[in-house]
This record gives C-alpha cells, sequence and structure tokens, in this order.
C-alpha cells in the first residue's frame, strides 16, 4: 500500500472496511490502522468519518446514477419507452443487486443533499443530468423547481427500494415495482 498516497490509503482502508464491516462498524482507528497511518494524518485530510463518508458516497453514488442514467437513456430510445421510468426500474434492479449501497445511501442521504455545495458535487458526476431534468421540465418552471422533483423522485425510489428489499413492505421490489414507476409517470 505504501505506493499510494497517504490520503488515497486512508481512502482505500475505509471503503474496504466500511464494506467489509459496515460504516457503523468502522471507525477511525480501524481505518488509520489499516491504512498504516497515524491518526493525525486521518485528520489532515479530512474533518471526521461523516465527511469521509460523504467523499465515497459522492463519488460512488454519482457514477452510478450516471452509468444507470445512460444505460436507461439507450434503452428507453432502442425500446421506445420513457425515460424516467426506464431509469426508475434499472436503479431498482440495481438496488436489488447492490443492496449493501442502497443501505448506505439511505443511511446517509441527509449528508449526500445536506447543502447544496454538496448535491452539486454529487452532480459533477453527472453529466447526463441536464438533459434527464429536460424530461421533467414543466413550462413556466425554473430549474431548481425541477430539480427539487428529481431529487424527491430519487428520494421515494430509494426509500420504496429499501423498504421492499429489507423489510419486505408495504410488498417486495417485484410486486411494489409497477406501483412505483405508475407514481413516477406524473411526476
Amino acid at each position: 500500500m505504501e505506493e499510494l498516497s497517504k490520503q488515497s490509503r486512508i481512502l482505500h482502508s475505509a471503503i474496504a472496511l466500511f464494506s467489509k464491516y459496515g460504516i457503523e462498524d468502522t471507525s477511525v482507528n480501524d481505518i488509520v490502522k489499516y491504512a498504516q497511518v497515524a491518526k493525525g494524518t486521518f485528520y489532515t485530510y479530512y474533518k471526521d468519518k461523516n465527511e469521509l463518508i460523504f467523499i465515497i458516497l459522492c463519488k460512488k453514488y454519482g457514477t452510478m446514477l450516471n452509468e444507470i442514467l445512460q444505460e436507461s437513456h439507450q434503452i428507453s430510445l432502442d425500446e421506445k419507452r420513457s425515460w424516467k421510468l426506464v431509469f426508475v426500474e434499472k436503479l431498482a434492479a440495481f438496488y436489488k443487486q447492490q443492496p449493501q449501497i442502497l443501505k448506505m445511501v439511505h443511511n446517509h442521504a441527509s449528508c449526500l443533499i445536506k447543502t447544496k455545495e454538496r448535491r452539486n458535487q454529487i452532480f459533477s458526476y453527472l453529466p447526463s443530468l441536464s438533459e434527464f431534468l429536460a424530461l421533467f421540465k414543466k413550462e413556466n418552471e425554473d430549474i431548481e423547481q425541477t430539480l427539487k422533483r428529481v431529487l424527491l423522485l430519487l428520494e421515494i425510489t430509494n426509500t420504496v427500494c429499501y423498504n421492499a428489499l429489507f423489510y419486505q413492505h408495504p410488498d417486495t421490489i417485484e410486486n411494489i415495482l409497477p406501483e412505483l414507476t405508475k407514481i413516477i409517470c406524473y411526476a
């Protein structure tokens, strides 16, 4: 691990430990020990564990959303279906395959969209976002209003998927997805 910078070692160590033990069960002490750096070095790069979580989630979540946006856009063109609906279906399918990512996003959503600056950091990983927002934009509506609706779409999708996958509430993901996509049609 010596060839990586100390900051990279901390980041890679955190990702490895979060994946193996979960965010809550991984301490800063665990991260610095795994990264083989002093605890003070951690605080040179990160204010606290929450800032590190945000940086990891921002990049992973933004990159993942962009990949799903691009894939769903191509499918919508090929199959002549609504991009919004294909996006929700693909996002739900991704979460079904990667429930640990959904759990991280769900448990730390507030840190992801806490401020406009943080939202913009996530959006920097989403070059397809402006085209997607155009689908939602209503007449006489500014882009901020449209963005709020898209953020609500993500929040609803994330919450419904989380509850369906982890608690089968109000139903399983397979049974609830058709209802979710009906709701999204009206967004």
